[in-house]
């Protein structure tokens, strides 16, 4: 009815795709079991199983003739049902018996709502700033902003790999002896660096060709842009780390201020750049919100720390004497 005429295909592919929303939670769900269960190899594979199969299959309905997006459609919901079966499948199957200790119910809950905000990070999940773009600036500084957007994919998928790593070594680190997550955060940081760097460096060196050469001239101005929002990925790679190792170490809720500080800054640095630089503008400012919200959760980690060694430093002595009495 809305579009008009013999439009039934987009009826069939709109059902088709109420199916990826359970689809996609329950992908998440079972890759959740297999980062708890410490599968890693499992973990990263079926991560990403969903994106190869699906180009795999749009080749043949690329080179097809006619309406294909029922088939398209079909096709992206039938990998990421595909990918939740298997990685429920493999996380089930590995489950123990019995956790002794285990949480309660009620303590996961409010651990979920404090960490949340910051494990979804709106910033990055709903692309605030490519919001920003469109609703102040043309359709063609959208364009542009969009391409350069695209570089910034793979260190941001390098540090949610090692940030998938990390935070159930720190929950397991915690259980034991919380002393003992500090090295491995910091672990987990270098890490970090020594691999998202680089990246980033060569691809700020090269992607103005790259863009020439698979865009075209008309997008050459994006070459700037992506250089500006690589520099602030590398930030917000350093920064997801650093939260994934916060919520493994049960301080979710740190995670979430530093990143409704950077919502702040963000709004604040684009009121001031946008008018003058416009689509640049945007990525500085986007920049500096991955500084503040880093700059916040160091803060807050490094003030948490504190607080712990001292509390086992206090704590000490009343275990000395605990274990004199006992002999």
């Amino acid at each position: 009815m809305v579009y008009g005429g013999d439009a039934r295909y987009l009826l069939v592919s709109g059902l088709v795709s109420a199916a990826f929303v359970p689809a996609w939670v329950a992908h998440q769900y079972g890759l959740a079991l297999l980062q708890g269960l410490g599968r890693r190899a499992w973990f990263q594979a079926l991560r990403v199983l969903p994106s190869p199969l699906y180009c795999a299959l749009l080749v043949p309905l690329f080179l097809g003739e006619g309406q294909r997006l029922p088939e398209v459609m079909t096709a992206w919901v039938g990998v990421h049902v595909l990918g939740a079966a298997a990685s429920l499948w493999v996380g089930l199957r590995g489950l123990p018996a019995a956790t002794p200790g285990a949480p309660a119910a009620a303590e996961l809950r409010r651990f979920g709502l404090r960490s949340m905000v910051g494990a979804i990070s709106p910033i990055e999940t709903f692309r605030l700033d490519q919001l920003l773009v469109g609703l102040f600036l043309s359709p063609v500084a959208l364009g542009i902003y969009v391409v350069a957007l695209a570089f910034v994919n793979l260190p941001r998928f390098i540090a949610a790999s090692i940030g998938a790593v990390a935070y159930p070594r720190v929950a397991a680190a915690v259980a034991k002896d919380r002393a003992l997550a500090g090295p491995i955060v910091r672990h987990h940081m270098r890490l970090t660096l020594l691999v998202v760097v680089p990246v980033a460096a060569v691809a700020i060196a090269f992607v103005p060709l790259v863009i020439r050469v698979f865009f075209g001239e008309e997008f050459a101005e994006a070459g700037t842009t992506a250089r500006i929002l690589l520099a602030g990925a590398v930030l917000f790679s350093v920064d997801r780390v650093l939260g994934d190792c916060a919520r493994g170490a049960g301080l979710g809720a740190i995670d979430t201020v530093a990143e409704v500080a950077s919502w702040a800054s963000l709004l604040v640095a684009a009121a001031v750049l946008v008018p003058a630089f416009e689509a640049n503008g945007v990525a500085v400012a986007l920049g500096i919100a991955g500084a503040v919200s880093l700059a916040v959760l160091a803060t807050l980690w490094t003030r948490a720390e504190g607080t712990r060694a001292a509390n086992d430093g206090r704590a000490a002595p009343e275990r000395a004497l605990r274990t004199q009495d006992g002999r």
